[in-house]
């Protein structure tokens, strides 16, 4: 090929890469690749985004739940902000994989099913969100304490999940799984006490107040399979290998914490001889 064909195949390189903005032209006719620009809208940003956006959904809920006259539309938005990620992400998540790493591919996996759970989670919380508002001045101080504790434990286990996600830290993430108890014993308290007949708390609102508890408490379930998809992501392992692997380093480091102790015997001698004295 002689240097007209080197220059003509060399722009035509140039004007494929264009759309990216990625090659330019030395002075001595090459093609020059420059340094891939930050993947800041790419899927680990889309879904760092995400969880922010739901961390604030979670705030705004809480404060509805103290009054709050603007946190519904606040949560209206942060619902559509989620949607129109989750849309994103959706268009770019086939060609992302298609040139990843074996690594990569796993990151990026782990981002589709946080994805999808955060999505669900704005849900939820919009749901939380429309029925509170119809009913928050007839709900009961205690209803309104337990809901409250609910959604202050939900935000802290999304930021938790966050930092967790940002700074690859699978012990972090585990006690995300183990602060959703917190919420699983609320969620019981609040249903107890609205349907169990000795507790004499039922009433018209009780099914709108169960049905607000449960759309927090399957919230916090997504949030754990976010935690568990971290865990997975950082470790190459799932969360029951990574607590069993737990329970064999604290029994290396303390192996006789296990056994039981046993128990002091007394010598029948000394019994009798105590006896006659």
């Amino acid at each position: 090929m002689n240097k007209d064909g080197y220059e003509a195949l060399a722009l035509n390189e140039i004007s494929s890469a264009s759309l990216y903005g990625w090659c330019s032209m030395s002075q001595n006719g090459s093609v020059a690749r420059k340094e891939d620009p930050p993947q800041g809208d790419g899927l680990l940003d889309l879904t760092t985004r995400a969880y922010g956006v739901a961390i604030s959904a979670a705030h705004s809920a809480a404060d509805l739940v103290l009054g709050a006259s603007s946190a519904l539309a606040r949560i209206v938005a942060n619902e559509r902000e989620l949607d129109e990620l989750d849309r994103e992400f959706d268009e770019r998540v086939a060609e992302e994989l298609a040139h990843s790493s074996v690594d990569q591919v796993r990151e990026k996996l782990a981002c589709l099913k946080c994805m999808i759970d955060l999505e669900r989670i704005g849900d939820l919380l919009l749901s939380f969100a429309t029925r509170a508002e119809t009913v928050h001045s007839r709900l009961d101080m205690r209803d309104l304490r337990d809901l409250g504790d609910m959604l202050s434990v939900l935000a802290k286990m999304l930021a938790d999940t966050q930092t967790a996600f940002s700074g690859r830290d699978h012990a972090l993430a585990l006690q995300v799984l183990r602060a959703d108890r917190e919420v699983d014993r609320l969620h019981n308290l609040v249903v107890m006490r609205h349907l169990e007949p000795e507790m004499t708390f039922g009433g018209p609102d009780s099914i709108h107040v169960i049905t607000m508890a449960q759309a927090i408490e399957r919230a916090a379930d997504h949030v754990k399979n976010t935690a568990e998809e971290v865990c997975h992501m950082v470790s190459g392992h799932t969360v029951r290998h990574l607590l069993r692997m737990q329970e064999k380093s604290s029994e290396q480091l303390y192996p006789g914490a296990s056994a039981s102790p046993t128990p002091h015997r007394q010598d029948p001698k000394r019994i009798v001889n105590l006896a006659n004295c």
